[in-house]
């Protein structure tokens, strides 16, 4: 009976130590997927960094783009204003002067081209700012 009980008590030691031995495993194999995803995490962070940047420097040329956009707007501003007085009084202004010069240089259509194009450039990279912005506010 004693022996009996011996063996019972080595197997149960057994049993114990096998489990031990699991469980360690399991610790062991939770540890390297912790790891991974820590490396994972990183990772991403440092993408979430050259996003940010590259997102940074866009919308810096994009407002490059909008500034330039806005000067060639007043200045066509500027000499439809300057050609309606010269119309009206027959006088020609520094203004008109400046007007006859863009008009040498460009015709209307492609400077009404160059300015279409370039709006469109405007609204296209000022849409694509916001669509990564409010990705990255989603991280």
């Amino acid at each position: 009976m004693l022996a009996s009980a011996a063996e019972v008590l080595g197997v149960k030691l057994a049993g114990a130590d096998l489990e031990k031995e699991g469980r360690a495993l399991a610790v062991e194999a939770a540890a390297d997927r912790l790891g991974l995803a820590q490396e994972r995490v990183t990772e991403l962070q440092g993408q979430v960094v050259r996003l940010k940047r590259a997102l940074t420097e866009q919308q810096a040329l994009t407002v490059q783009h909008a500034n330039k956009a806005k000067a060639a707007e007043a200045k066509l501003a500027q000499l439809a204003t300057a050609s309606q007085r010269s119309e009206l009084s027959g006088i020609p202004s520094s203004a008109d002067s400046n007007a006859e010069a863009c008009a040498t240089s460009a015709s209307d259509p492609e400077v009404a081209q160059q300015l279409a194009q370039k709006s469109m450039a405007y609204a296209l990279l000022h849409a694509d700012f916001q669509v990564k912005a409010h990705d990255l506010d989603m991280l």
